[in-house]
């Protein structure tokens, strides 16, 4: 049985062949590295959610913009890693299937003056090392939270579990950037005023490392969260990452 850490690995390997090799095999190496995808369970879902409700003619459309008559045109890559994946995943696909013409894909969108040696080079550096690093780290992530939640299912009822203090920081990242979105917006009403103070006690349970205090300070910052309509909030990634890593239920 192929455990997730292997099938990652598998997936690493292929795309650095991909990366260390030329134009001319690149459809072939392109097409081995989306194999490892589908066989792989951990891949697979991770791709399924990142393209769920995401166009391949919307995305493709936004983050290649076409050149004029005399000059190429350019590629920007996504800033969220949920459309990196999908984006990539629907072009190299397609490249793999011969549904793009290459040498013309690579000279319109990625700059140099060679297809085979300088736009190619581009197009790895621009578009298939960030996918490889993106698949990476959310695969990676997936593994640790699924490894949390085994840990946890497998200790007796009632036992302490122990938390990536790695997560942590992430979430203390997701409650400071809440806080200065609140600063920033001028908000002088109750509900800012209280979230504030829930804030600034979450974030100092989560630098302490107080898991009872974060379950308990997740309940008052998901009340008041509620009547703050107009403050960019990340409640949906706190509470999701706080489920992940089993400290609430869903």
């Amino acid at each position: 049985m192929v455990t997730r850490e292997q099938s990652l690995k598998k997936f690493i390997e292929k795309a650095d062949g991909v990366i260390a090799g030329n134009y001319l095999f690149a459809s072939k190496k392109i097409e081995e590295m989306l194999i490892t995808v589908s066989s792989s369970r951990l891949l697979f879902e991770i791709f399924e959610h990142c393209c769920e409700g995401e166009s391949p003619e919307t995305l493709k459309a936004k983050y290649f913009v076409a050149g004029d008559s005399v000059g190429t045109g350019s590629f920007t890559m996504p800033e969220k890693p949920k459309q990196v994946v999908a984006l990539c995943f629907y072009v190299l696909k397609e490249i793999a299937e011969g549904e793009i013409d290459f040498s013309k894909f690579l000279a319109s969108y990625f700059p140099g003056k060679d297809v085979s040696h300088e736009n190619y080079n581009c197009f790895i550096n621009m578009l298939v090392v960030p996918f490889k690093n993106t698949v990476k780290t959310l695969a990676e992530t997936v593994i640790s939270a699924k490894e949390i939640r085994d840990r946890r299912a497998a200790s007796p009822e009632g036992k302490a579990y122990d938390i990536d203090k790695q997560y942590l920081m992430g979430l203390r990242a997701f409650l400071e950037d809440d806080r200065r979105n609140i600063l920033y917006s001028g908000a002088s009403d109750g509900a800012s005023r209280d979230m504030l103070c829930v804030l600034d006690a979450f974030i100092s349970a989560v630098a302490n490392y107080e898991i009872k205090n974060i379950k308990t300070l997740f309940i008052a910052y998901k009340y008041v969260h509620l009547h703050l309509k107009k403050i960019k909030l990340h409640f949906s990634e706190v509470e999701e990452l706080l489920i992940d890593h089993g400290v609430i239920n869903e």
